[in-house]
């Protein structure tokens, strides 16, 4: 490997360290997770057809899930598979809830 290589490396262990630490220092992770997962589901569903906005999303969440319109409810059960997997395999529950 090239010195530059190595140092690229190192820089990267160290920041992935740094990024762990900080992980264990944060109450509740999911506050993270939680718009990353609709980030995901607005794109993934893309390659279906499905056209919402993450703003769609959020508004529909924030508006005490009004009746939304177009393709909002497709994402939305798509950001719920998401979470009820991520949350059973951080878990290792059958089924569980994050809110």
């Amino acid at each position: 490997m090239s010195p530059c290589l190595v140092s690229l490396l190192d820089r990267a262990s160290r920041a992935v360290g740094e990024l762990s630490g900080v992980g264990e220092t944060i109450p509740n992770p999911h506050l993270l997770m939680r718009p990353l997962l609709r980030r995901e589901a607005v794109l993934s569903s893309r390659f279906e057809g499905t056209i919402a906005s993450l703003s769609d999303v959020f508004a529909y969440e924030a508006e005490s899930r009004h009746r939304p319109g177009g393709d909002v409810p497709e994402v939305i059960s798509y950001v719920e598979a998401l979470e009820q997997t991520t949350c059973r395999h951080w878990s290792g529950a059958r089924s569980c809830t994050i809110r």
